[in-house]
């Protein structure tokens, strides 16, 4: 049948007239009304016959103009006192494939994605299924927790774990011994490794040379935090300085040499973690959905983030004395104790809550964190 003998069948055998405005609704209702008042004289094939149709008939009336097929949903709304008006809330599902970006030279995880159409009037966008595979490496130079170095008096050497993905401790650091020869390769290696206690799990550093090494696990240029660096995983965590902003922290260990005995059996020097070694995994992915919408429009759901992430210096900062120590917990003593100030008191304690602010912005950025929801 065509699509107009379709609309009559319908209308003839129903209540409801197809030839004007209809629902999905109305189609459901017709495609029942009809199948309970044919199926006794019909076979088995008019149920498959009456399905094809209806579906024929909402491909007309609401997915016309549409040129591809969409993964989409739909969910029937009926007629009551607060809606009025027959509506469809139509799901769109929207399924993105990094291995089919079109920009096949950048990372997938950052590229664009073009729908084929624009999406308007949007009551609300969930993320109902992702599927992330088990490829990525926990181990490599992006993260900065692939490298140490070891100083051998004045002279330095940087030892680089090669990047991959590393599914045990013992893993780990039979790739840090490896890692240790191929670094002083062509000069004379030195005689440390890395051992695990079976019964503690803690990892140390042992030196079977008569001298005295530094290890620096914490490699500022890498721009790792203090408790993503190779150090921290495999236990090593007693860390200098302070984590106020504005302060170095390091993550710097003196081994200490081998030593002989009285007896001649030789004792060689070691260090061992403070904590259980373990094996860095990926534990949050945040996704970040960018529609480049920077002008705001009434058909779209865009919610745009507004937050600073710190406040400005204020105009009105002089070359007053310790202002930039100031805090809200030491602004009494500053009152009592700096004379001749040039500020107010209501100006020095918007100071005051703007440096804490920049404390604590520098407490964050020293450490592996993420930003999920309450």
């Amino acid at each position: 049948m065509s699509l107009l003998e379709l609309k009559k069948y319908f209308t003839k055998n129903t209540s409801m007239n197809f030839l004007n405005e209809f629902t999905l609704q109305d189609v459901e209702d017709a495609k029942r009304m009809i199948y309970m008042k044919n199926s006794k004289s019909q076979g088995e094939s008019y149920k498959t016959f009456l399905d094809k149709a209806a579906e024929r008939l909402a491909k007309d009336r609401f997915y016309a103009g549409i040129k591809e097929e969409q993964g989409q949903a739909v969910k029937n709304t009926v007629r009551d006192v607060l809606n009025a008006n027959y509506k469809n809330t139509i799901t769109r599902l929207i399924l993105v494939d990094s291995q089919y970006r079109p920009q096949l030279n950048e990372g997938e995880t950052n590229f664009l994605y073009h729908l084929n159409e624009k999406v308007v009037n949007a009551v609300s966008i969930e993320m109902i299924h992702i599927q992330i595979p088990y490829t990525f490496y926990n181990i490599e130079a992006r993260q900065g927790n692939d490298r140490f170095i070891i100083f051998d008096g004045p002279t330095e050497y940087l030892v680089v774990l090669p990047a991959g993905h590393y599914p045990t401790v013992e893993s780990i650091r039979l790739g840090l011994n490896q890692a240790i020869v191929d670094t002083f390769e062509g000069v004379t290696v030195p005689n440390l490794t890395f051992e695990l206690s079976t019964l503690t799990q803690k990892m140390s550093l042992v030196n079977r040379d008569g001298k005295p090494y530094t290890i620096r696990f914490l490699v500022h240029e890498s721009q790792c935090k203090i408790n993503h660096c190779i150090g921290w995983h495999m236990g090593f965590r007693q860390f200098q300085g302070s984590n106020i902003a504005n302060q170095t922290i390091t993550l710097d260990y003196t081994l200490p040499p081998q030593l002989t005995r009285l007896d001649n059996t030789l004792v060689p020097g070691r260090i061992e973690s403070s904590a259980v070694a373990i094996v860095p995994h990926t534990k949050y992915f945040v996704i970040v959905v960018d529609d480049f919408n920077n002008t705001q429009t009434a058909d779209t759901i865009v919610q745009s983030n507004i937050t600073p992430e710190n406040s400005k210096r204020s105009s009105y900062f002089t070359q007053d004395p310790y202002l930039n120590e100031l805090v809200p917990s030491n602004l009494c003593n500053y009152l009592e104790n700096v004379p001749n100030r040039t500020l107010t008191k209501s100006q020095l304690f918007t100071i005051s809550q703007q440096n804490l602010e920049k404390i604590n912005l520098g407490v964050q950025n020293t450490r592996l964190e993420v930003n999920a929801p309450n």
